[in-house]
């Protein structure tokens, strides 16, 4: 599919046991690096989590932001006696997050149009949460954007921090080889910083970058950096398929424009 010399492209995200995008970047023939800019650790519950679980029913949504989170409240939050089919409305913020539910028997009612935490509110606002209690199950470092914005209509939000994001120790070491790296992949805007953090000074002075969506460009636009690749869709699969285009194209500019909400 590529051209003799294969691209060779760094990933950023912590590693899975099955990744679409690594499995689709080879399969185009892509020589993939992964060295994972962050390091996911479960925090302890809060003293008031059972009385919050025991009642969940008084809540209208419950709103899960990553599938890290998914897998984090089921296996170590949650007791296996109490994982029946959540009595309220879940919200996933995308269709990763919503698979990782339904692996655990439950429904997704809500899952925006945009994969972002912004598209998230507008869609849940549009439903109408004056006076309804949401509940936040996410990660200590997530973006203050969409409890912002559902408090500001009036919303009662209880948040639960189910783990926190980390730098890798070793991880200035490892980055010290980037000249040869044609590409760098991040998918969260917290990846980006910790990337540019352990660095330090040493920053190629080319580098070409693919990111995920507008949340994660932003955070790289405070480097000086303007993304060469954002998909249309904010999915693993849809970046994967935007960086072989990329390469296809001879480095052109693959970035779509995020929608207005």
């Amino acid at each position: 599919m590529l051209n003799s010399r294969r691209p060779k492209v760094l990933i950023t995200r912590p590693k899975e046991e099955e990744s679409p995008l690594k499995r689709i970047l080879e399969e185009a023939g892509i020589h993939v690096l992964w060295i994972p800019t962050l390091k996911i650790t479960p925090l302890e519950k809060p003293p008031f989590f059972e009385e919050l679980v025991e009642n969940l029913s008084t809540f209208e949504w419950v709103v899960f932001t990553s599938k890290n989170g998914v897998k984090i409240f089921f296996e170590q939050f949650l007791s296996k006696e109490k994982r029946d089919p959540f009595p309220v409305k879940i919200a996933a913020i995308g269709p990763g997050t919503a698979k990782a539910l339904a692996e655990y028997g439950q429904k997704v009612d809500l899952m925006p149009s945009e994969y972002d935490s912004k598209t998230l509110a507008c869609e849940m606002i549009k439903k109408g949460i004056k006076g309804k209690k949401v509940l936040l199950l996410r990660a200590k470092e997530a973006s203050p954007l969409l409890k912002e914005k559902l408090l500001k209509e009036g919303a009662e939000v209880t948040e639960v921090h189910l783990y926190k994001v980390e730098m890798p120790d070793n991880l200035p070491f490892l980055l010290k080889e980037l000249d040869q790296i044609d590409l760098v992949v991040f998918t969260s805007a917290q990846a980006v910083h910790n990337f540019f953090k352990a660095l330090s000074e040493n920053r190629p002075s080319n580098l070409q970058v693919a990111v995920i969506g507008p949340v994660t460009a932003e955070a790289l636009k405070k480097y000086g950096i303007e993304p060469k690749v954002m998909p249309n869709e904010y999915t693993l699969e849809a970046l994967a398929l935007s960086i072989i285009d990329y390469f296809l194209k001879g480095g052109e500019l693959c970035v779509s424009q995020p929608l207005i909400c």
